[in-house]
């Protein structure tokens, strides 16, 4: 998963058009940001895309807690 591309709709879309939207996020890594009055208010995406980037956000963090923990094992000697 590289960059994620972003959409913007308003959430009357996601009422209306919501066969269109489900199918787009579906085949690609791409985000929709719906709007409420012209401001964002809701993030959609494929479950697939949510599982990737949930997996890389667990990655990140344990490599940052790793790091964490080795600072502190240099500082002890």
């Amino acid at each position: 998963m590289g960059l994620l591309r972003e959409s913007i709709r308003p959430s009357s879309d996601l009422r209306n058009k919501y066969n269109e939207i489900s199918t787009v996020l579906k085949t690609g890594d791409e985000a929709c940001i719906m709007t409420v009055n012209g401001r964002g208010d809701t993030v959609c995406m494929g479950y697939e895309t949510y599982n990737k980037l949930k997996a890389q956000i667990e990655l990140l963090e344990a490599i940052a807690w790793q790091r964490k923990m080795n600072e502190k094992v240099e500082w002890s000697y």
